[in-house]
């Protein structure tokens, strides 16, 4: 069963630069491609039932790793862009907010803002700041209540299954239209989304 699920996850790979694609999602390709496997099982009904079980582990754990809650949220095209870096995997006991907590207590209190939702980032200036005479930052960031954070560097994250809408709803991240478009092919796995 691994070789057949692994085989299919490699399968997936191909489809990188592929002009269209068979399916949206990884997920949707996979249960396609497995339901003809299927098909062709001459076991008996309760080996049957095991060997979907180990797929379904399976589809389960490449969930843990693409970061989805099912791969039928996962795009098909991009999908083979993903590579594992070198190195060890960590595991978080307590969950990504413990690698939060860990960076926190190295910065100095008061460093780290909540509940500032961000209105606009900008990109590429020469801000000042009167609390830092003297000093020049080449982004500011705005917020929505109208306060403005000067930066050197900005870490902008977002959420795996961001959404069509969700792109075009960001804060002006001053995106161009060809890195808007590929952020909506690479995180909208809906056929109604392909022509946008």
């Amino acid at each position: 069963m691994a070789t057949l699920f692994y085989g299919l996850i490699d399968q997936t790979r191909e489809f990188l630069h592929a002009a269209e694609t068979p399916v949206p999602s990884v997920g949707e390709y996979l249960k396609k491609e497995i339901g003809q496997h299927v098909a062709g099982w001459t076991e008996d009904e309760e080996t049957r039932k095991l060997k979907l079980a180990v797929l379904n582990s399976f589809f389960n754990l490449e969930c843990c790793v693409s970061g989805t809650h099912s791969m039928d949220l996962v795009a098909l095209a991009p999908f083979g862009e993903y590579t594992v870096l070198p190195g060890l995997d960590c595991t978080f006991s307590k969950g990504y907010q413990g690698l939060t907590n860990c960076m926190m207590a190295a910065l100095p209190e008061d460093t780290v803002v909540f509940e500032k939702p961000v209105k606009t980032i900008h990109w590429n200036g020469s801000f000042q700041e009167a609390a830092f005479p003297g000093e020049t930052f080449p982004v500011s960031v705005e917020c929505e209540d109208g306060d403005r954070f000067p930066a050197h560097h900005v870490i902008v994250t977002v959420p795996l299954g961001l959404s069509t809408f969700s792109v075009g709803s960001l804060p002006d991240l001053s995106l161009s239209s060809w890195r808007l478009c590929r952020m909506k092919k690479y995180f909208c796995v809906s056929p109604k989304c392909s022509g946008e």
